[in-house]
């Protein structure tokens, strides 16, 4: 099984992460509130939807949810 870690990191951080292609970036919001502005790369997956979450997540990578 995967070690699933949760921990903070920075703005920087993430955008480092992001563009090495380390990490995925989930926006847990509404659809309807991602759709009027979001962080750039993030992909709409909004957290009344979990249960869909497991066919949703890509293996393999780091997710970043906010």
């Amino acid at each position: 099984m995967t070690e699933q870690v949760v921990r903070r990191i920075s703005a920087q951080e993430l955008k480092r992460r992001m563009d090495a292609g380390e990490v995925l970036l989930f926006d847990v919001r509404k659809k309807e509130v991602f759709d009027r502005g979001h962080v750039k790369g993030a992909r709409s997956l909004p957290i009344k939807e979990r249960a869909t979450w497991a066919q949703e997540v890509p293996r393999g990578k780091a997710i970043v949810l906010y």
